[in-house]
């Protein structure tokens, strides 16, 4: 079985707020596609030793209200390998701060500090993955 390949990078910084959850990323399927999620990058700007830590949670999301595209910004998804067909699904980034997504449940969670500069992290396994209809994955982070 080929696969093909996409990715859905942020069209720019998404600010943060203290003690305020914010999903930065999500990407959503329709019933006729499913969603491996093979890598996440997320770097934040934070230059000083006191910059404070950020907790990033990778969640399934079920966007029972605001898929991505509503109440957030568009991300056209870009093929990277594969055979050329059109993308089945729908990203945006940078939620507004009283819409995020419904429902979240986090896969996975990690503490990164804002002085570190970027991290890749690849979901154990296979992949983190999606198969049922309006569904797919998202990033939250907060800020301590």
């Amino acid at each position: 079985m080929s696969k093909a390949g996409y990715s859905a990078p942020s069209g720019a910084a998404v600010a943060l707020v203290a003690a305020t959850a914010k999903t930065v990323i999500g990407v959503a399927a329709p019933a006729q596609f499913g969603v491996d999620l093979t890598k996440l990058r997320i770097s934040f700007d934070g230059v000083t030793a006191s910059a404070i830590p950020v907790l990033v949670e990778l969640c399934y999301a079920t966007f029972a209200t605001n898929p991505p595209g509503t109440n957030s910004t568009s991300i056209t998804v870009q093929q990277e390998y594969g055979r050329s067909i059109v993308a089945g699904f729908t990203a945006a980034y940078a939620w507004t701060a009283a819409n995020e997504p419904t429902v979240l449940t986090t896969l996975d969670n990690w503490t990164l500090g804002r002085g570190t500069g970027w991290r890749s992290r690849r979901p154990r396994g296979r992949g983190s993955r999606s198969r049922r209809s309006s569904r797919g994955t998202a990033s939250r982070t907060r800020r301590s």
